[in-house]
């Protein structure tokens, strides 16, 4: 269970962060 946890949190964790690159891109 834990590991399907840490999987759904990955992939959140990656689409948040990959908009936040591109804000801190553009600065």
């Amino acid at each position: 269970a834990w590991q399907k946890i840490c999987e759904i949190s990955r992939r959140e964790f990656d689409q948040v962060y990959q908009r936040l690159g591109v804000h801190l891109e553009e600065k």
